[in-house]
């Protein structure tokens, strides 16, 4: 509604306002559209502008802000993974050498012609393949060992080196000297100069005790034998003194006297890794030394019980069977025999099994 005007100013309103006709409004029309594209224009051109602007400034921005520090976060410690030993070294060859837990194997050289280990500490039970073109040495502080196939022990005790036959021939080089061993007997290296006799008039007391541990290392079995037997005090109750006992009795021709030492390793030290080999030992004595197979056979298979799967219970079967047959335990050495075939179906005595597994 609109509000009335006084007469004065309605008229003066009619003389100042211009005649609105159809080609005044068309122009008047275009001049509203041009001045509206011009602005849009401009409103185009200054939003891209503001745009660009903003654009380079949030960049620029961008590279001179320093980083909001991150609020710091709390990283679980990560365990320490514990280095993992394998006891057992496996050769290109087949053959195999398990190392005690404080023990540590380098091999050196490995081609099908020569393989050389070195023993830096500690024990390895070696078990052999047999391949007579292939030469299988270990080096172990100043002595060197050398096989063909046989099955063995070689230990650093300080700076003396043991070497235990179990099975076969091993050759020990020392310098330009050469010991053989076979199976059954074990020696120290370097090897001790034999005692004189006037000397072992000398020895009693502690000084017997250690005299002997020299003489029995150093493979002097017959002067061993004579400071054991001329004060019994000398020999110790550990397994070391009763199997270094047991070798200086067997190997100075009295294996009579070793069956004890190595009964008494079975029993007071069983849990010692070399209690399998006392008894396999002990059953060897008994069999081949002393001719007492039914004592042999019990020898090997507490061998076996001692160490079901060590590299002594084939051969130690094998042996309680042959032992069970000597002693005319027919029945009980056939089914060892048997027991043989079929667990170890490419063993080494496999022929002689087989026959003993179908005698009547």
């Amino acid at each position: 509604m609109t509000e009335a005007l006084p007469d004065g100013t309605a008229a003066a309103a009619r003389r100042v306002a211009p005649a609105w006709n159809t080609t005044r409004t068309e122009r008047n029309l275009m001049q509203v559209h041009a001045r509206r594209a011009r602005q849009r224009r401009l409103t185009t051109l200054g939003g891209s502008v503001l745009v660009l602007v903003a654009l380079v400034a949030s960049i620029w921005g961008a590279l001179t802000r320093k980083p909001a520090a991150l609020p710091a976060r709390r990283v679980a410690p990560v365990a320490a993974v514990a280095a993992v030993k394998n006891p057992k070294t496996t050769f290109a060859d087949g053959s195999s050498a398990r190392v005690s837990d404080d023990g540590e194997l380098m091999v050196k050289v490995a081609t099908p012609e020569h393989i050389e280990s070195r023993l830096a500490m500690g024990a390895a039970d070696f078990e052999v393949t047999k391949h007579p073109e292939r030469e299988f040495v270990v080096l172990a502080g100043s002595v060197r060992v050398r096989v063909v196939g046989t099955r063995f022990r070689v230990e650093q005790s300080g700076e003396r080196t043991r070497v235990s036959v179990t099975e076969g021939k091993v050759e020990v080089q020392e310098g330009d000297a050469r010991t053989y061993l076979e199976a059954g007997e074990s020696r120290f290296f370097p090897s001790l100069t034999p005692v004189a006799k006037e000397e072992l008039h000398a020895v009693n007391g502690v000084g017997a005790h250690a005299r002997f541990l020299e003489l029995a290392r150093g493979g002097a079995f017959k002067a061993a034998y004579q400071i054991m037997s001329q004060s019994p005090a000398a020999i110790g109750s550990s397994a070391e003194d009763l199997l270094l006992a047991a070798d200086a009795a067997r190997l100075s021709n009295h294996p009579e006297q070793a069956v004890g030492f190595l009964r008494r390793v079975t029993t007071e030290h069983a849990g010692d890794s070399r209690a399998p080999l006392a008894a396999f030992t002990l059953g060897r004595v008994l069999l081949s030394q002393l001719s007492r197979p039914a004592e042999a056979a019990d020898a090997f298979a507490l061998a076996r019980r001692l160490s079901p799967s060590g590299s002594l219970a084939e051969d130690a079967l094998a042996r309680e069977a042959e032992a069970r047959a000597r002693a005319g335990s027919t029945g009980p050495a056939r089914t060892l025999a048997q027991q043989y075939v079929a667990r170890y179906p490419q063993g080494k005595h496999l022929p002689t099994m087989q026959r003993l597994a179908t005698a009547p």
